[in-house]
């Protein structure tokens, strides 16, 4: 919930501008990705149904979902604490 109020919040820009955000690299999300995966164990799989007509359910990870968020926030909040004009507006263009 707090993480949409905040994106209401946000800045309205027209374009990223010139600052590069960084990334994460591969290496730091698999390692986030295990290190969920073991401290949420069974917890971490649920499934859903795409198709209500279709009774097939497709698993998904929970541990996976929150690396994912993880790595598409990370970029944008380092800049963001910059405090810079620039580097405030391209973490609000990403997001």
């Amino acid at each position: 919930m707090r993480l949409y109020s905040a994106a209401l919040e946000l800045p309205h820009v027209r374009s990223r501008g010139s600052f590069e955000l960084g990334s994460i690299a591969n290496e730091e999300w698999h390692a986030l990705y295990n290190s969920l995966g073991r401290k949420l164990g069974k917890l971490s799989t649920y499934w859903q149904c795409f198709n209500p007509y279709d009774e097939e359910l497709v698993a998904g990870s929970l541990a996976d979902d929150l690396a994912d968020i993880y790595r598409d926030m990370k970029p944008g909040m380092a800049a963001y604490r910059t405090g810079r004009k620039d580097a405030i507006a391209a973490a609000a263009w990403e997001w």
